[in-house]
């Protein structure tokens, strides 16, 4: 069975616990001991470790790009890859992507290019009936 993210996530704040969507997450950024999750236009301190969080948001769209970012692929508008690569978010914020991370990035990004079952179907029906496929 595939692995899939929770549709809230409860996270310790400064007030108790934080509840969000997290579809609504754009990314989260590691700070010493709490972590800052971009979420809505907001920026939430949260009291847990990245690593917390990674094991809650561990498939995609979500990937960790860095030993200090969880980026949401539904919120990344571009992938820079020059000398040093980075990953723009929706709101222009730019992330770098650590060299270690790329490979595994690029593989994430794949599951945006495989279209739905369906599609694929029909596709392979149409071709078929063109006598485009054997």
């Amino acid at each position: 069975m595939k692995a899939q993210i929770p549709t809230r996530l409860c996270l310790p704040d400064s007030l108790g616990i934080w509840l969000t969507n997290t579809c609504s997450i754009a990314y989260i950024s590691a700070d010493d001991k709490y972590c800052h999750v971009s979420a809505l236009g907001l920026r939430k301190a949260v009291f847990c470790s990245l690593k917390y969080i990674s094991e809650r948001l561990s498939v995609p769209p979500f990937y960790q790009i860095h030993k200090s970012y969880i980026v949401n692929l539904d919120h990344a508008s571009q992938i820079k890859r020059q000398q040093n690569w980075s990953i723009m978010m929706d709101d222009g914020t730019e992330l770098p992507i650590a060299k270690s991370r790329r490979k595994g990035l690029l593989a994430a990004l794949d599951h945006y290019n495989t279209p739905p079952q369906s599609v694929t179907k029909n596709m392979s029906l149409l071709l078929a009936v063109k006598g485009q496929v054997g």
